[in-house]
């Protein structure tokens, strides 16, 4: 064999192996872009599926307060639509008590179990936002890395 032939098939092989290691290397970026992206998914589905429970609670915590003043506005129209004094005193006592639950409902507002139900929800929410944020940086940094190589 001549030696340009030889030299022209060490080229050849040489080339053809270079072109599988970036190929194979191509398919490994593009497999880890992949899982990545799939993390990023789970950590949306993940805030997606707390925002029903964040919604139910903030509602019942709506349904508390609501109820507590529409007693207290019950409370007033009997005690305004009572007759006699024996009414009236029924009455004043049914608003003392629905009074009563309305300060507390003031005073204790940052207290409320129904609202303190919401923030563990939120927190999970807020942690699931930082975790999302966390994955798509280092998604970013591996798209860095995949280019440089």
């Amino acid at each position: 064999m001549k030696k340009s032939t030889i030299i022209i098939i060490v080229v050849v092989v040489l080339l053809s192996g270079w072109m599988w290691s970036g190929y194979n290397s191509f398919i490994t970026a593009h497999e880890a872009v992949d899982g990545s992206w799939a993390q990023v998914e789970t950590q949306y589905q993940r805030r997606i599926d707390l925002i029903p429970n964040l919604v139910s609670t903030v509602k019942g915590a709506a349904d508390f307060e609501k109820s507590t003043f529409v007693e207290v506005t019950e409370a007033r129209t009997k005690w305004m639509d009572a007759g006699n004094r024996t009414e009236k005193v029924s009455a004043a006592n049914g608003m003392e008590g629905a009074l009563a639950r309305l300060m507390l409902t003031f005073e204790n507002y940052p207290t409320l179990q129904a609202t303190q139900a919401s923030q563990p929800k939120g927190e999970q929410r807020d942690h699931s936002e930082q975790n999302k944020q966390s994955k798509q940086s280092k998604q970013s940094k591996q798209r860095k890395q995949s280019k440089q190589s």
